[in-house]
């Protein structure tokens, strides 16, 4: 074989290569040429994305709005049912001393008057009908005129009628004392401190109502935050990574 068909055998390949590698050369040339912005971001697609972000974090401050919003609410509702709960406790109070004090007070010494009282009518009953005894044993033995005689006796009868009649509204007066009016007021007393006990029991209830609502309400509103950064990082994210591919596509 001859050195000139030995270098046409070598060289042709080499120029095929050489051929090929150009064209794709050009065909990229060409292709880019065609697509300049093929591997760019679209302006209306950042816009877009902006726009979410926006959204996103308006949402974010509208939240952290209506948060504070709640916490004053929940502030104020503990604080009201705290305070309505020291107002049971102080009518509870009251109602407790005011049934002791009717009893260890009220009772003795009411009871005592009506029995003085009634220890004065009767001890004016006696002394009339002691009077009007004698009276009586007086003007059987001496001599006074009729009219005389019968206007003192009719005095003396009249007065130990009068004081029989006041011992007997003083008996009345002392047994109702004792059987219904002073149990009565006791038993209304009872039932003031008793519903005074419920009414602390409800405030307590309320306060723990209270406050386990303003920790729901704040656990609520936190969690509405952590959903509302998460979209908002997504939405960040999102562009950054779309920002990476067109800076990698400009290369």
């Amino acid at each position: 074989m001859s050195q000139s068909s030995l270098r046409t055998r070598w060289i042709a390949p080499a120029l095929v290569l050489t051929f090929a590698a150009c064209a794709s050369t050009s065909g990229s040339a060409d292709s880019s040429k065609a697509d300049p912005n093929a591997n760019q971001a679209k302006p209306e697609d950042d816009a877009d994305k902006q726009q979410k972000i926006a959204a996103v974090e308006q949402k974010i401050a509208i939240a952290k709005i209506e948060g504070e919003i709640a916490q004053i609410s929940s502030d104020s509702g503990v604080k009201s049912a705290e305070l309505d709960l020291e107002r049971a406790k102080r009518e509870l109070d009251e109602a407790s001393r005011a049934l002791a004090h009717f009893k260890a007070m009220t009772v003795p010494v009411e009871m005592e008057e009506a029995r003085m009282n009634h220890d004065r009518s009767a001890h004016r009953a006696d002394e009339a009908q002691d009077e009007l005894r004698e009276l009586e044993s007086m003007y059987k033995t001496e001599e006074f005129a009729e009219m005389t005689k019968e206007l003192v006796l009719k005095r003396g009868r009249r007065q130990l009628e009068l004081a029989q009649r006041g011992l007997k509204v003083s008996e009345t007066r002392l047994t109702d004392k004792k059987d219904d009016e002073l149990p009565r007021k006791e038993r209304d007393l009872v039932d003031n401190q008793k519903k005074a006990e419920e009414k602390v029991q409800k405030q307590e209830i309320e306060v723990q109502k209270a406050r386990l609502s303003a920790k729901v309400s704040a656990m609520k509103s936190a969690q509405k935050m952590e959903e509302l950064e998460r979209e908002l990082k997504d939405a960040r994210e999102g562009k950054a990574k779309k920002g990476g591919e067109s800076g990698g596509g400009g290369k």
